[in-house]
Parts: structure tokens; sequence; C-alpha cells
């Protein structure tokens, strides 16, 4: 079971948190370059006043996924992603969430309908590219064509990693979220990793100005947190969308007819959980049918343990 989220709410009660213990926030204002020194970061602010720089004693990169701002840190950026495309229409006939996949509409992915009530609904799918061109064929297939209302949606389309970053930190600075790659690589949902994250962060930053420290040695603990946390999780279900976009229409017909069989339907109930997916995979993995399609993830999954 899941709940569709207001974002402009969720952010604005999440400023508002932040406002509550002492945060300031500053709208309208783009951080255009980040300079680490050796002792302060110094942000170049582009506001509605002008440019100015500020300083701190560290930072936060929690801006999404956004390579140019990570390279200017001598980072290195998630090397693998997907395009999101979405768009909110007015429909008639959408009751709960629907879920397509297969080549003709979405190559290696999946589709998605969302119900939002007052007869609207969020409609998008991930693509490794062209996620513009396949929702509009979408939205334009038979199936969805006569329920939409809306003449030329508007099409939101951006990056999502489905790999993690291969260091999430350095002296003075910690990135977070999208930005270091800490999505769901099955559904490719960012909120609820980058909320676990975030608090390891506030963790490990909570201890480095206790130390007055903010080196390599006591910002890796959040690395070595978050990837404790998530690592698994991540490289799992990465593999699953792997083996998932190598299948054909005929394949993916089978294994749902194999999800909805009396030997699987059980398990499934037992072991899926909306944000927590590796121990279902793993459970389908080791299925003696299943083992079929997704034996090889078993294997991996010895290794991450050892």
């Amino acid at each position: 079971m899941a709940f569709m989220v207001d974002r402009r709410e969720f952010d604005r009660d999440m400023a508002d948190m932040a406002m509550s213990f002492g945060a300031e926030v500053r709208c309208n204002s783009l951080v255009r370059d980040i300079r680490v020194r050796e002792d302060c970061v110094v942000f170049e602010v582009k506001g509605p006043e002008g440019r100015y720089d500020l300083r701190a004693k560290m930072a936060v990169v929690a801006c999404g996924f956004n390579p140019p701002l990570l390279e200017r840190l001598g980072l290195v950026s998630p090397t693998e992603w997907v395009e999101g495309g979405e768009a909110v229409l007015d429909v008639d006939g959408v009751r709960e969430t629907e879920i397509y996949v297969g080549h003709d509409i979405v190559p290696g992915s999946f589709a998605w309908v969302v119900p939002m009530g007052s007869k609207k609904a969020r409609v998008g799918m991930t693509t490794r590219k062209n996620a513009d061109l396949f929702l509009r064929s979408f939205l334009n297939n038979p199936m969805m064509r006569h329920r939409i209302r809306s003449n030329n949606p508007e099409i939101n389309v951006d990056l999502i990693p489905i790999r993690p970053i291969e260091k999430s930190f350095r002296e003075r600075v910690l990135v977070v979220g999208e930005a270091a790659g800490q999505v769901k690589s099955t559904t490719c949902g960012g909120i609820y990793y980058g909320l676990i994250s975030a608090e390891l962060a506030a963790e490990t930053a909570e201890e480095a100005f206790s130390k007055n420290r903010f080196d390599d040695h006591i910002l890796r603990k959040y690395e070595q947190r978050w990837r404790r946390e998530l690592g698994g999780e991540i490289e799992i279900g990465y593999r699953f969308r792997q083996i998932f976009s190598g299948l054909n229409d005929k394949q993916i017909d089978r294994i749902f007819e194999l999800l909805n069989s009396d030997g699987i339907a059980p398990l499934i109930r037992n072991r899926a959980q909306f944000d927590w997916h590796k121990d279902l995979i793993l459970a389908l993995a080791r299925h003696a049918v299943m083992g079929k399609y997704l034996g090889p993830i078993s294997l991996l999954a010895k290794g991450l343990i050892q």
C-alpha cells in the first residue's frame, strides 16, 4: 500500500520544520559554485539582490542529480541513470494505480497511472532515453487515449540516477539523496532513501562539529553508515532492473503468470514492502521456478553478505 504525496506541500513543510530549528531559507537563489578551502567552504550565490559569497564550516550537497556541481568539488557523479517523464492529466476511469510493461510501451522498464482524485492522474514512466517520446506515444495508445481529457499536456522529464556515487564525501562536504545516487534502483523513488541518508548525514555532521574536525577521517563515517543501511538494497535492485530490462515480452508475460500462481503469491504477500525490495527479490531468486530468471542475483547476494 502506498500514499500519494503532494511534493510542493511536502517540501514546504520540510522547510518550515527546518526554520523552526533555526535554519535560514533563501528562495530564488542559486548556488553557482562551491570552493573548499582549508578553513571553510565558500558558496557563490546568485540571488534576487545579485551575486554574493557565503562561508560555512561544511556543506551538504542535496540538490538532486547535478554532475557539474560534483565535478567542481572533485567528486565523480553517478555514472548510470534513466530518464523519468511524467504529466498530470485530466482523465476518466482511473480508480486505482495501473502499471504497464512491454517493449512497445516502455522498453526495459514500466509506466504508471496513479489516480489523484477529482478526475486527475499522474501518468509517467522511466526509460533509458527518449522518455518524452515514449510517454507521448503511451498517452496516444488506444487504451489511454479515450480516457484523457487534457490537450497538449506538459511532460516534465528529469534524469534519475540508478547507481550510487563512488564517493559521497570529501573534506568539509557530504553528498545526500539523488545527488549521491541514493535512489531505489527498482522504481526510482528517492524520497525515502534520501530521508534515511539525511539523518545519517546529520549524525555525522553533528559529530564533526562536536570535534571541530571536518576531514576525511570523520566524514567517511557517513558513507560507511549509509552503505551499510542502503548499499545492498540499491545493488540488488539494480541487478534486478538489469535482468528485467533484458527480458522479451513473452518472458515478461510468463513471469506475471508465475507471480500470480498459488506457489508465489503468498511469498509476495509475506515479503513485499514498498520501500525495501531486497528480501522479496532474493526470495524470488531462490524459488525453484523464478530462479530460472533471477538466479544470478542469489550469487551476487552471497558476495555482498560476505
